[in-house]
């Protein structure tokens, strides 16, 4: 049996009442192909837009940092430079255990189990709250299994 009389045997064999003929299926599946035709085209236009918007805020980057201001006021908008520190996970298995193990003595094992699986974003946001809990008593934090933080300059824009 060649592969067209499989599928037609399969077809013939349909359970539960309704017929689905091959004209139907293929029909289903030319609409999928379309779909997932139209969502790859516009996941790329959306790709290519987003490149575009983050090379543009860049340049407004630097022309705030090249005149030395933090903060713009337009009839377009508005834009303010906004530093934060970032951190970034641990890549390497030693860098990991170190992590853990400080999340472990240091906030218990709740926390621990909070963060085993920690993102960017989580990570990120858990450094600012223990850096802000160390610099109100006068210390500097330092997270076994992390390397040190980097300033990451990002561009606020509003609506005027």
């Amino acid at each position: 049996m060649n592969g067209k009389e499989e599928q037609v045997a399969m077809w013939d064999s349909v359970q539960g009442g309704d017929e689905i003929s091959i004209q139907d299926m293929d029909n289903q599946l030319e609409v999928l192909r379309e779909l997932k035709d139209d969502y790859a085209a516009k996941d790329k236009v959306k790709k290519e837009a987003y490149a575009k918007l983050k090379e543009q805020e860049a340049k407004v980057i630097g022309m705030l940092e090249r005149t030395n201001k933090k903060r713009y006021v337009s009839d377009y908008g508005n834009v303010t430079l906004v530093e934060e520190l970032s951190v970034q996970t641990p890549k390497t298995p030693e860098q990991k255990r170190a992590f853990f193990n400080w999340i472990r003595e240091n906030m218990g094992e709740e926390a621990h189990d909070v963060y085993m699986t920690v993102n960017s974003r989580t990570l990120n946001s858990l450094y600012k709250e223990q850096s802000e809990v160390a610099a109100a008593n006068g210390e500097v934090l330092k997270i076994d299994g992390l390397s040190d933080p980097i300033t990451v300059t990002k561009l606020s824009f509003r609506k005027a």
